[in-house]
């Protein structure tokens, strides 16, 4: 099975460069962006098969960057996961109906990610057979 790509936006540096870090060690090859301007810019070049996206950015925030990738019919297969510090109620659903896929809470563990990253591959693999 090839590398898989991610993409990971936050604009948070530390964060950024902590989960890249972790994710390379994991066996992803990974691309980092520091909002979702810049990842939509990552995304036409570098065809991730998944986003990890903060929600909360400056320029453009991770609900519209999710619509511009899921009404993209050339990203629409891209996963996206929402990785954010909001956890209001409603805040999942509102994540989802802007095209994430899944949905995850700061602060999370490596392993956390890691699981809702294997579910949505291996959902992504099972449709593909």
């Amino acid at each position: 099975m090839k590398m898989q790509k991610i993409l990971v936006v936050d604009d948070q540096e530390e964060n950024l460069e902590l989960l890249g870090h972790q994710l390379r060690a994991a066996g992803w090859q990974v691309s980092l962006a520091k909002n979702g301007k810049e990842a939509l810019e990552k995304v036409e070049i570098y065809r991730p098969d998944v986003i990890v996206l903060d929600m909360m950015m400056p320029e453009m925030d991770g609900f519209q960057m999710a619509r511009c990738v899921k009404e993209n019919p050339d990203y629409q297969n891209i996963r996206v996961v929402a990785a954010t510090s909001l956890c209001s109620p409603g805040d999942r659903d509102r994540c989802l109906a802007a095209g994430c896929d899944d949905y995850v809470t700061k602060p999370f563990t490596l392993q956390e990610l890691q699981r809702h990253l294997t579910h949505l591959t291996d959902t992504v693999a099972a449709n593909a057979v």
